[in-house]
């Protein structure tokens, strides 16, 4: 695999649906073998923005992560994220002693009804039906790429 170009495994390069989500798939799988490496597991993954309203994509998220996936209802997350820890160092700096989890109360909260929990065996069914031949050999395939980038990567550096 380290030529250029698209590589496609037992998927037809004209079922667009599938090649989309092969997409998803591989990214949330990209994540879940980074999260692997660096021995984190989430418990929960809090969903934002223009994604996060997508439920093909949450429920990918959920079965590969094996955990709960919420969304909130802020779409820039990145910015609110930034205020609040502003705000909470101007409230230190005034003298309060504010916790963090009162800062952040209201802004933070799931959508009710949001929640999209896992269904591991029902991914594993979807993907085995949008691709014939997915089984443990195509997951092995896939973690060998990405232990043979992270290698490469690894070597380059100073």
């Amino acid at each position: 695999v380290n030529r250029h170009g698209i590589h496609r495994f037992d998927l037809d390069e004209k079922d667009a649906a599938a090649n989309c989500r092969a997409i998803v798939e591989g990214q949330m799988l990209s994540k879940r073998l980074h999260a692997g490496w660096m021995k984190v597991k989430p418990d929960r993954i809090y969903a934002t923005g223009g994604a996060s309203n997508d439920p093909a994509l949450l429920r990918v998220m959920a079965d590969v992560m094996n955990c709960p996936v919420l969304r909130i209802e802020v779409s820039k997350s990145a910015a609110l994220g930034a205020a609040l820890m502003a705000a909470h160092g101007w409230l230190v700096q005034a003298g309060t002693k504010p916790k963090w989890e009162a800062v952040v109360a209201g802004f933070t909260d799931p959508i009710p009804g949001s929640e999209v929990r896992p269904k591991p065996q029902k991914y594993m069914t979807s993907l085995s039906r949008n691709t014939p031949r997915a089984s443990a050999r195509s997951w092995r395939r896939f973690v060998d790429v990405l232990t043979y980038f992270k290698r490469e990567v690894t070597s380059l550096a100073p």
